[in-house]
């Protein structure tokens, strides 16, 4: 996220669901009457000039007009309610004797002021300030209301776009619009708003068939039902004829109706909702990761996480079926999506041979454990999911699998790819290490934390066993000491394939991040792996737990010396995992590398980059957001609060996130937390923070009871309280038809390929322990079909902070 001015708060903005923003919004067009009687302070930092955004505050804004461009405020903490108080306007008029005569000024809400002396007080742009003072800066007394911005919304609506080619990816800002929109569609498909800016719509990855011959059609609804149709030759910023009237707000109204609209009208009665379309094709979709684009970026997701991501490389249709290609997996997190960059162009490996085929006859694995009824949460019962879970990591290796491996439709494969050996990142065939860095720091993070409960299932060897897998892929991946390979597989390519690991060929090119180009969140999420690792075999294997450490000193200095996201290099093939942010992802190596080696340079290093973040960072836990995750391992080291690093604070806000349902979280009435994200991988999203929550009951006696009593709920969720389960294999009506490429397959010698998609069969293989993303948006928002890519895939990052959950309420309860 971009970083705000210094006015701005230490608290992120609290991101709403659509209904609520509905509702708000009836609420914004209505001054109140409260008055407030306070301190007003001028803000310091960049005013936007005439025509930009207003980048850098909580609302982010994409767009404003030229007035509130240089006229803006940011309210106490007090008064500031989240996007609720996005799009507001304040009159303030100055009531010290000084001011006598100057007239008040009306200034829109970009911000939260968290520094403001007391809770009525606000800081205003030296603008808005110069006006009711009659000095640039300073500090007087004033009195301030909510008013209606009213005429100083000026213009027609703007429309600007993330990008207008995209077909997979669309998002779009409305400004100078005079009252807020209840709906938008696109050529006939209803667009989304966004929790992470006030007016960002997106489509949420269904395909918009933009055209360029003046025939896409867009639809605006307003809150009160009045609409604004256009026919676009193109998405590009530009100015739409026609503006919304100042008629007094109704009820919200349904969406416009789809369809092609031939010319632009106004009208006052509201259209019919949209039919809800099919469920969504299973080709390289988008991704929506928390990046450069009008539209300020988000937090993660998630494959949803956390950032939205751009559009993949259209990939051919396999010859053998008409079904489209399959999803991207669970990835991309809510952002825009960026503008491609040139980038270096990636090594091509030759066409692997094909590889041993997998055994046919089936091996001793784990046995389901089933039930007619809810899981019961005891310690066997989680020690059981634990054993399974590790079969999953086993089923998703990759390489030269060894005597032992004990899952028997899986055989050695991709034995030519540029590094051997790693973890396939979900139901296909890339391997991704920048949410594998993150899904390793967590094995090893609970493998540290829960010793005991991994013990007590008798899984310790087996847990170290699936963490050595990955880290010894991550040291092969650091081929030079300032070259790493990040990605294998190009995912146009990668998804273009449905059929067994053992028998894809093709390319396999890998890319890799060196000096010249920013790699600190990908090369700090392995560091922070591989030191933690180094202390998980610090006592097996001295010699290992070295290497280990000092490759994950390198990869830190690497992604310290030149700072940026990965994903800005190599955009055609990164936006699977498009990064957001990379101040976390440095602070939790930097604290990681001060748990490894007590060398206090590293903790002042964890706590700068935590400093430099407290304006941008959020209480999300995943591949692209590990801030509570640094704050709850600094934490367990005894670190005490410092200037800008409020540990105590940043976790008590973690905690209320997701226990309370505040900053964008919900609680379904069956007691899952959902995020913001647009409902991609929900169940990965509360067990990763069911997992930091574990841990933190560990060191917090006073918050232990409630702390358990969350992970608990959510672990007790995925394993079938609402109903069902959600972990193949396991309890009640466990999904059978997860969206995973080898279990699908038959065994040999019988054919996989596209016809195994599309077969309403169960997966003829049973992917024990596979955590799958989850219900969408409620409790039975959830489809058990292989195309279902958001909810019924399964990924590495998905079992991380689900593993550790089970490991430390085996040994905390």
């Amino acid at each position: 996220q971009p970083r705000p001015d210094p006015m701005t708060t230490i608290f992120p903005l609290c991101r709403q669901t659509s209904t609520m923003r509905l509702l708000i919004a009836l609420l914004l067009l209505a001054a109140t009457a409260f008055a407030f009687n306070g301190k007003v302070e001028s803000g310091s930092g960049a005013i936007a000039q005439s025509g930009q955004p207003l980048r850098g505050f909580n609302c982010q804004y994409n767009r404003v007009n030229s007035y509130f461009a240089q006229n803006y405020a940011s309210l106490p903490a007090a008064t500031f309610d989240g996007s609720a108080s996005c799009g507001r306007c304040v009159s303030v008029k100055c009531t010290d004797d000084s001011c006598s005569g100057l007239p008040a000024v009306t200034a829109l809400v970009v911000d939260q002021c968290y520094s403001c002396s007391t809770s009525s007080g606000l800081k205003l742009s030296s603008p808005a300030f110069k006006t009711i003072a009659g000095m640039s800066s300073g500090s007087i007394s004033a009195s301030w209301e909510f008013v209606s911005c009213g005429s100083l919304i000026q213009g027609n609506p703007v429309l600007t776009s993330s990008d207008p080619t995209n077909i997979w990816w669309q998002s779009l800002t409305f400004s100078n619009s005079r009252k807020p929109l209840a709906a938008v569609s696109l050529n006939g498909l209803p667009m989304n708003l966004q929790p992470w800016g006030p007016w960002v719509w997106s489509a949420q990855g269904l395909p918009l068939n933009i055209t360029s011959a003046g025939q896409n059609a867009l639809i605006l609804q307003a809150t009160d039902g009045e609409t604004l149709a256009y026919t676009l030759s193109n998405l590009a910023e530009q100015e739409l004829d026609g503006q919304f009237s100042l008629n007094a707000v109704s009820s919200p109204s349904p969406s416009p109706s789809p369809g092609p609209v031939p010319t632009p009208t106004t009208s006052t009665s509201p259209s019919p909702s949209p039919s809800p379309s099919p469920s969504p094709s299973p080709s390289p979709s988008p991704s929506p990761s928390p990046v450069a684009s009008p539209s300020p970026v988000s937090s993660p997701s998630p494959r949803s996480s956390p950032g939205m991501s751009p559009s993949p490389a259209a990939s051919p249709s396999p010859a053998t079926s008409p079904s489209p290609v399959s999803s991207p997996s669970p990835r991309s997190s809510p952002g825009m999506s960026p503008s491609p960059a040139a980038s270096p162009s990636p090594a091509t490996s030759p066409s692997p041979a094909t590889s041993p085929s997998p055994r046919t006859s089936p091996a001793t694995s784990p046995s389901p454990t089933t039930s007619s009824s809810p899981p019961s949460g005891d310690k066997a019962t989680y020690a059981k999911v634990l054993e399974n879970s590790f079969f999953f990591y086993d089923a998703q290796r990759s390489g030269r699998l060894p005597a032992d491996n004990p899952v028997p439709w899986r055989g050695n494969s991709h034995l030519n790819d540029p590094v051997v050996g790693g973890y396939y990142d979900a139901g296909d065939y890339l391997k991704l290490n920048f949410p594998l860095g993150t899904s390793l720091a967590f094995l090893g993070w609970g493998l540290l934390e829960f010793p005991a409960g991994y013990d007590a299932a008798g899984l310790t060897a087996r847990a170290k066993a699936s963490l050595k897998w990955g880290t010894d892929y991550l040291v092969a991946c650091h081929v030079a000491e300032d070259q790493y390979i990040g990605q294998i597989g190009d995912p146009g390519i990668d998804h273009a394939f449905w059929g067994r690991a053992e028998e894809q060929t093709g390319a396999r090119p890998a890319f890799t991040w060196t000096s010249a180009m920013p790699a600190s969140d990908l090369a700090s999420s392995a560091a922070s792996a591989l030191a933690a690792a180094s202390l998980v075999f610090a006592s097996d294997n001295a010699t290992y737990s070295a290497s280990l450490l000092s490759h994950a000193q390198r990869l830190f200095d690497f992604g310290a010396r030149n700072e940026g996201l990965y994903s800005s290099s190599y955009t055609a093939v990164t936006y699977v995992y498009s990064s957001t942010t990379y101040l976390d992802d440095l602070a939790f190596a930097a604290g990681w590398l001060y748990r490894a080696t007590k060398n206090p340079s590293y903790l002042t290093a964890a706590q700068t980059y935590l400093q430099r973040a407290q304006y941008s960072r959020n209480y999300y836990v995943n591949w692209d957001g590990v801030f509570p995750a640094a704050d709850m391992l600094l934490k367990s080291l005894g670190v005490a609060n410092s200037a800008g690093v409020d540990l105590d604070t940043q976790l008590a806000t973690f905690r209320a996130t997701w226990q309370q349902g505040q900053n964008g979280v919900t609680i379904t009435p069956k007691g899952l937390s959902i995020p913001p994200f647009g409902g991609w991988g929900n169940l990965r999203h509360a067990l990763n923070a069911a997992f930091v929550t574990a841990i933190h009951a560990k060191y917090n006696a006073g918050t232990r009871a409630a702390d358990l009593a969350y992970a608990k709920r959510q672990l007790d969720y995925a394993l079938g309280s609402s109903g069902r389960s959600f972990v193949v294999g396991y309890g009640t009506t466990p999904p059978t038809r997860a969206h995973h490429r080898g279990a699908s397959c038959p065994n040999l010698p019988a054919a996989c390929g596209w016809d195994q998609f599309n077969s309403a069969a169960a997966n003829p293989q049973v992917l024990y322990g596979g955590l799958v993303g989850g219900p969408a948006s409620s409790d039975t928002d959830y489809s058990d079909v292989r195309s279902n890519y958001q909810g019924n895939e399964v990924a590495i990052d998905y079992n991380a902070g689900f593993t550790g959950t089970l490991a430390g309420l085996i040994q905390l309860l």
